[in-house]
């Protein structure tokens, strides 16, 4: 998401990124040039992106203060957010996990989506709601409506693509562990010149390329 902010954003990526916004653990402090990020950088792109489409994001957190918040875990694949006003959860984490939780033409659709974004390197994040409050049993058991999903780029660090060739001239073996889709994994490896396969191995974690020659999860 681009440009000058939507004087008026369309209802559906409106709630989008208001529901981004509640299920979130950072926060945007000073202004103009000044603008910084206090917290996970991912969170802290979502805030930016619903602020450039024109969401009040002072008006939001004071109107929906946190009434329980589920942190993200790595294991459980996402976090929630119940805020104080209404009965309802915003969840945000990975689609793989949410995915799993939503109405299967929903899912289909969203599916088809997320190959497309993950092909082309970047990292995909869904979110939706649901009734209930965020406690540690999960609200996806109550089932979710998915708000839709979003793409970020997270471009590789000025020098990596370097220090790769560098490291495969000198006869090193360059892997790549990470939790994003195993189709975002490989676009991405691909670009830094680690050429292979990616799998998953271990929940919520992929290695590109995988280890040969062994049956450890590695």
């Amino acid at each position: 998401m681009r440009g000058a902010p939507s004087a008026h954003p369309g209802a559906a990526i409106g709630e989008l990124l208001r529901a981004a916004a509640l299920a979130n653990e950072s926060h945007l402090a000073g202004a103009g040039a000044e603008r910084v990020v206090l917290g996970d950088p991912t969170d802290g792109a979502l805030l930016v992106a619903a602020e450039r489409e024109g969401v009040d994001l002072a008006a939001l957190f004071r109107d929906h203060p946190p009434r329980s918040v589920l942190p993200f875990d790595s294991q459980r694949g996402y976090m929630a957010s119940t805020p104080t006003a209404g009965a309802v959860t915003y969840v945000k984490g990975a689609p793989e996990v949410l995915l799993a939780h939503v109405d299967a033409d929903a899912s289909a659709a969203a599916h088809q989506v997320l190959g497309r974004y993950a092909a082309d390197g970047l990292r995909v994040l869904a979110v939706a709601r649901t009734g209930g409050v965020a406690a540690d049993d999960g609200p996806l058991a109550a089932g979710l409506e998915l708000l839709g999903l979003v793409a970020l780029i997270d471009p590789p660090r000025p020098g990596v693509v370097e220090a790769i060739e560098e490291c495969h001239r000198a006869g090193i073996s360059v892997k790549m562990i990470t939790g994003d889709h195993a189709a975002t994994a490989a676009a991405i490896g691909r670009d830094l010149g680690i050429t292979g396969r990616a799998r998953g191995a271990a929940p919520r974690c992929t290695v590109f390329p995988p280890p040969t020659g062994t049956s450890s999860p590695w």
